[in-house]
């Protein structure tokens, strides 16, 4: 079954359509946004998606989140201690927050699809926030291999739904974030500058590609995974990027 079924589809709509989204029913449709932290399950093309959704603490802002993982081969979930800690960022800064597992993790079903499938879950994910608050613009978010999948996905949805889109480590050698095209939101880098998984010179030769509004983020001491330093990574966030 098609997605988006209204004649009247919205520009978003639309490019999920353009782009083939399916999924198994519609039964998302009816999940309703929950008052506060809640395990959610979706359908995606891969089967059961696996996420789950944080409250804002306070006020409450016009925008959500949605936060991608690192490699599902390589021990990535929704759990990761980056991916947690950015949601944490979102949920004190009154943004509310909603995480996945990619395909094959957790309780996610289907495989590891090389980013192509996955992009096609967070549309998914993406559309259900849009369709809970209709008003609010997307933050999207993510980490090392979930940097791949956040660009996909970004590009995909129209100027005036995004926010800004956040890349932490993105392993531009590893998968070809040439092919996707140029960045059409506004967008931020952090990159590790002792990083032992992706060439900090090689993301930065990218970035200088790049034409628009970006913002490249050296952290400097940090390698990959933050280790000891997850502390730094929340400033740099909420300096840069939710301050």
């Amino acid at each position: 079954m098609q997605l988006l079924l209204s004649s009247q589809a919205s520009t978003f709509e639309k490019c999920i359509r353009a782009n083939k989204l399916f999924i198994r029913n519609q039964e998302f449709q009816m999940i309703e946004m929950p008052s506060g932290d809640a395990a959610l399950n979706f359908i995606g093309g891969g089967g059961n998606i696996q996420a789950h959704w944080t409250a804002p603490k306070g006020e409450s802002k016009n925008v959500s989140a949605l936060v991608c993982h690192p490699h599902p081969l390589g021990g990535g979930t929704m759990d990761n201690k980056v991916v947690t800690t950015l949601t944490r960022n979102f949920r004190d800064a009154g943004i509310g927050c909603l995480r996945l597992n990619f395909r094959g993790v957790g309780h996610s079903e289907g495989g590891f699809d090389f980013g192509v499938g996955e992009s096609e879950d967070v549309m998914i994910l993406l559309h259900w926030l849009r369709r809970q608050n209709p008003d609010h613009k997307i933050l999207l978010a993510g980490f090392s291999f979930g940097s791949f999948v956040s660009l996909r996905a970004a590009n995909l949805l129209p100027k005036e739904i995004v926010e800004r889109i956040l890349l932490i480590a993105p392993p531009v050698l590893r998968f070809n974030f040439r092919a996707i095209g140029a960045p059409v939101h506004p967008l931020t880098i952090i990159q590790p500058q002792q990083d032992e998984i992706v060439s900090p010179q090689a993301v930065e030769a990218w970035v200088s590609e790049l034409q628009g509004d970006k913002q490249f983020i050296k952290a400097e001491a940090c390698g990959h995974f933050f280790h000891g330093q997850l502390s730094l990574l929340k400033d740099l966030v909420n300096q840069n990027f939710v301050g």
